[in-house]
């Protein structure tokens, strides 16, 4: 019994191991600046919606560098927004796949609005 037993834990383990790491491997990445002086913007709200923009998926905020990074993705479309107060808000698609599992967006730029 104890023969057959381990074989058939290790057989299970393989299996379960394979579902686990294929799942969560994309990576969306960027960088914010302000449109008219090319300066990094922080603390810039990065949210990460399904490919209809419906539900969200993720969501971070900018750092001093004006950069952001939202991992443990499944590959697929999304929809990037990307909101900061006295801004217009920038949207953006992005596909990743496992042939392409990191999107790299450098120099997003986002424009100050004039509104009065």
């Amino acid at each position: 019994m104890n023969r057959m037993l381990l074989p058939f834990c290790l057989w299970i383990l393989y299996l379960l191991s394979g579902s686990v790491m294929a799942q969560g491997v994309c990576v969306v990445r960027g960088s914010v600046e302000d449109k008219s002086s090319s300066v990094p913007m922080e603390y810039v709200t990065v949210r990460l919606f399904d490919g209809n923009g419906q539900k969200l998926v993720k969501g971070t905020v900018t750092d001093a560098r004006g950069e952001f990074r939202i991992s443990g993705l499944e590959a697929g479309s999304y929809r990037l927004l990307l909101t900061y107060t006295g801004y217009d808000s920038l949207a953006k698609d992005v596909t990743v796949s496992s042939a392409r599992p990191d999107a790299n967006l450098q120099h997003l730029k986002i424009k100050y609005s004039y509104r009065k």
